[in-house]
């Protein structure tokens, strides 16, 4: 026999398909649960809702006022139907009686379920015997009263209505009410317990601020006579072995009693205010660049300070050294050397910051160290790896400008974008070691724009997309942002980005159509240096902050003043 779950589930079923109008699986479903309990009311009715015809509907009827003949909605639809037959009470105790006697399930189908044609008469049901009618009516009766005790007992249930039936999550609502109730709850506490915490906050800053201050001990009379006596200077005496009692004065001796003792307030914790970091002032910066003053027969390495003192020369004008970006850890400069001159094949050398060749250039300068020769015409800056390891450069030894790295030794050279007809220039080591950013015309030719590759050439992504060509890329020093040349406005001016490309800012306004080459950060990231003919016919060097504020000339010579480095960098 099924638990009163699953017969509630099936009814719950039954009903379902019978509003969407399958009531040939609805009168199977309700079958089963009157084979379980063949006096629940509420199937009987739908019983007769899903009869195929009158005779079943109204032998349907007929049982629910049977269970209850207080019905009035079996009543009213069973009167609609031209009222009970004659023999009611047998036929249906009959019925109960086959449905209680144990018959096999298959036998005790709700027969008015069978199908047939309209015209044929239903079959007379079988006639039971007395004593099956007699057994029927007695269990019936029995249960009737049960039924009728626990009506006493308990509330009696809503009289039944035909209309749809809604099932009410009662377990579920009661649930949600106590979840909601303890949300309240916790929530109010929360309220209370952070209104006290203020409470008392205001009350302790309130006490605090009235305390009043710790009293100033003042010496009495006695004791600033003692004070004085002892700190007058006294004649030093040699005791005599015996020793001698010295007798002070009684109120003196009154005095040197030891005082009472008085706690010490306790200190209040003060705020330590974050401190700011000062900017250096522009002449505790130093920078490194080529030029070829007057009286120089090639481009030589000049250091100068931020605020254009203490220039000084240091090569010895036996060779053209242009180009120059220190390693990182400041004590050498890598840069390009054309040992014969201008038109000499160039070559990657490193220079040791030692001494320069003196204030006049006639000092013993260092030599350069050079590391590679690798012929053709066009050579880039160099860029060194943040770990002083290995180096960048662009040449056009192949016949085109491609991106190489070298160690730096002069071993392990690589090509990392081996194309021909392509010009990859100017490369730029990223400060983490894990991007090189570069100018190339791969997406037209003639015309540069900016991407980034892995070190190993790998992952090109493009960076900038805009007229004109963009070029001479430089990181900063936490590599969140670029700075490079672009003359998409005609002019080549500073431009500021992203990392990634986004958020292109002008830097240089409104320089009268000037030329600016050469970017590079600071260390600590607060000035570009670059070159400029903004104010001059030659090029010289000049700071800008990131924002694109405090302009500051650096230099002020007759020659070109070009590719401004930082040392330490």
């Amino acid at each position: 026999m099924a638990s009163q779950h699953e017969q509630h589930d099936l009814l719950r079923q039954a009903i379902e398909l019978a509003r969407t109008g399958d009531r040939a699986r609805a009168r199977v479903l309700l079958e089963q649960v009157l084979q379980a309990d063949e006096y629940n009311e509420l199937a009987w009715m739908w019983m007769a809702a899903v009869a195929e015809n009158k005779a079943q509907r109204r032998e349907a009827l007929e049982i629910v006022l049977e269970i209850n003949p207080d019905n009035a909605s079996a009543r009213q639809a069973l009167e609609r139907l031209g009222g009970p037959r004659a023999g009611r009470k047998a036929r249906q105790s009959a019925w109960l009686a086959a449905r209680i006697g144990g018959q096999a399930a298959d036998e005790r189908e709700f027969q008015p379920t069978v199908r047939r044609p309209a015209s044929e008469p239903p079959p007379p049901s079988p006639a039971p015997s007395p004593e099956e009618i007699e057994a029927a009516r007695v269990r019936r009766l029995i249960e009737l009263a049960r039924r009728e005790q626990q009506k006493v007992t308990e509330a009696a249930p809503a009289p039944f209505a035909p209309e749809p039936v809604e099932y009410y999550d009662f377990a579920g609502e009661m649930r949600r009410r106590w979840l909601r109730r303890m949300a309240v709850f916790l929530g109010t506490l929360l309220v209370i317990a952070v209104g006290a915490a203020l409470v008392m906050a205001v009350v302790i800053a309130a006490s605090e601020a009235l305390r009043p201050p710790p009293p100033t001990a003042t010496p009495t009379p006695e004791l600033a006579t003692a004070l004085a006596l002892l700190a007058s200077p006294t004649p030093t005496a040699t005791l005599p072995p015996t020793g001698v009692l010295i007798t002070l004065p009684a109120e003196v001796e009154e005095s040197l009693q030891p005082p009472t003792w008085t706690p010490s307030p306790t200190p209040t914790a003060s705020i330590t205010p974050t401190p700011t970091v000062t900017p250096l002032p522009v002449d505790r910066y130093s920078l490194l660049f080529s030029s070829r003053r007057a009286g120089d027969e090639r481009r030589n390495l000049y250091t100068v300070r931020g605020d254009g003192s203490g220039e000084r020369r240091l090569t010895d004008d036996s060779a053209d050294v242009r180009a120059p970006v220190p390693a990182p850890d400041g004590l050498r400069a890598a840069c390009v050397l054309r040992s014969g001159g201008e038109d000499a094949v160039p070559e990657l050398a490193l220079f040791p910051l030692g001494e320069p060749a003196g204030e006049a250039g006639d000092g013993e300068a260092p030599a350069p160290q050079v590391i590679l020769r690798l012929g053709g015409e066009r050579f880039s800056r160099p860029s060194w790896s943040p770990d002083g390891l290995r180096l960048t450069f662009s040449s056009d030894a192949d016949g085109d400008d491609d991106v190489y790295i070298v160690n730096a030794d002069g071993s392990g050279l690589a090509n990392l974008t081996n194309n021909a007809g392509v010009a990859d220039r100017d490369p730029a080591w990223s400060p983490d070691g894990r991007a090189i950013v570069f100018a190339s015309d791969r997406d037209g030719p003639g015309q540069t724009e900016l991407y980034r590759m892995n070190a190993d050439g790998t992952a090109i992504v493009r960076l900038t997309d805009a007229g004109g060509s963009s070029f001479r890329p430089a990181w900063s020093p936490d590599g969140a942002r670029i700075v490079f040349i672009s003359d998409r406005d005609r002019d080549a001016d500073l431009y500021v980005m992203n990392a990634d490309g986004s958020d292109e800012r002008l830097l240089t306004r409104d320089d009268g159509s000037a030329e600016d080459r050469d970017p590079a950060w600071s260390p600590d990231g607060r000035w570009i240096a670059f070159s400029s003919n903004r104010q001059s016919e030659v090029f010289q060097l000049y700071l800008i902050d990131p924002a694109g504020g405090n302009l500051l000339r650096v230099t002020r010579s007759t020659g070109d003043d070009l590719e401004p480095a930082w040392p330490g960098r």
